[in-house]
């Protein structure tokens, strides 16, 4: 005997209501509820006419956000895979009564809405702060690397650009011979293996054309070395001792419910020159919702960059606390010096040793 489920044949008299399908603690019921609070007119949301009642009405932009953030909050970022889940999965069925808007116009929405989205993480912690769910009394900031949407093969340098197109020219050579072959032979065989070689050589001659204009750039720009296509704000970012295309993304959080309070996006690979820009963020926030008592900001030892940490700590609302290099474990799987202590730059209390043979007394008198 097994467990056996409902008959697809079975009938009912009475149907279920759409609103019985969620339940009273799930959190698509918070989305709904507060986004249907918020006035996304003044927020900047576009609000698309219906062009004097001719042809089909637009969605309304609530419905749109609530997409958007479901979507976000469960990390389905692709607006293909936001139009197959608005029609399988039921939290997004009763989140928009049924309503299934193509990828196109979910797409269309996040475009024409940057500045809007925006806000609202602005509007979220005003929220928050009124629910009493930030306390500002001590604030994490941390950065971690994203990966940019460019492959490493679409990055380059001045130096490889003479031997890529030198490779693709030889395959242009070959493809050519093939060709050629090909026209004088009547063998199936060479049919067969060649029937792509037109293919190949017009994508080879696109990509001999992408090289042309990338070193067209390197000729009118001899600063620049590095070139990376497809998204050129992003720069190489090591992270667990792997080499890619991306960002150093900053965060700052909260203490009281870990919940993020500023962010930023920088193409810079290391945090040493973070923290001032962190904390002036997190000074915004204070600021915007009327914050004034001392907070405390604690960050690795990766921060750690002493005139960046100068002019932080000139700010008398803030108490800075960055982890010393030497206490790293990065630092501590390094050569030692001759006292067994691991080098680093500056001073700390450990270092001084109070010598009373040598200690300055007060003259008599």
């Amino acid at each position: 005997m097994y467990i056996n489920g409902t008959s697809r044949n079975q009938l009912y008299l009475f149907e279920n209501k759409l609103d019985d399908i969620i339940s009273a603690e799930n959190p698509v019921r918070f989305i709904d509820v507060y986004v249907d609070k918020l006035n996304l007119s003044k927020l900047g949301f576009t609000n698309p006419g219906t062009d004097g009642g001719k042809g089909r009405p637009p969605y309304n932009p609530s419905m749109m956000l609530k997409i958007y953030i479901y979507g976000y909050l469960n990390r389905i970022r692709s607006s293909r895979k936001l139009e197959a889940e608005c029609g399988r999965n039921m939290e997004l069925v009763w989140l928009t009564c049924r309503l299934t808007p193509d990828f196109k116009t979910i797409a269309d929405f996040r475009k024409d809405n940057r500045a809007g989205i925006k806000k609202i993480f602005s509007e979220f912690l005003k929220l928050c702060n009124k629910l009493e769910l930030l306390s500002f009394r001590c604030v994490a900031v941390d950065g971690t690397k994203g990966r940019a949407k460019n492959h490493l093969d679409n990055i380059y340098r001045k130096e490889t650009l003479d031997q890529i197109s030198t490779k693709i020219q030889e395959k242009i050579e070959k493809y050519l011979e093939e060709l050629e072959l090909n026209d004088r032979s009547e063998e199936v065989e060479y049919e067969f293996l060649s029937k792509n070689l037109t293919e190949k050589l017009s994508r080879l001659k696109k990509s001999q054309d992408k090289i042309d204009i990338i070193k067209q750039m390197f000729e009118e720009n001899p600063e620049v070395e590095i070139y990376f296509a497809g998204d050129s704000d992003s720069r190489y970012m090591k992270d667990n001792n792997r080499i890619n295309a991306g960002y150093n993304c900053q965060t700052a959080v909260d203490e009281k419910n870990k919940l993020i309070i500023a962010h930023d996006v920088t193409n810079e690979s290391n945090d040493m020159h973070q923290l001032k820009s962190m904390k002036n963020k997190i000074s915004g926030v204070k600021e915007e919702l009327g914050i004034d008592n001392t907070t405390i900001v604690v960050a690795d030892a990766g921060y750690f960059e002493e005139r960046e940490i100068i002019e932080a700590v000139k700010d008398e609302n803030f108490d800075i606390y960055v982890s010393h290099p030497r206490d790293s474990q990065a630092r501590k799987t390094k050569v030692k010096d001759k006292e067994g202590k691991i080098p680093a730059k500056g001073f700390r209390k450990d270092d001084f040793k109070y010598d009373k043979e040598r200690a300055f007394r007060m003259p008599d008198g």
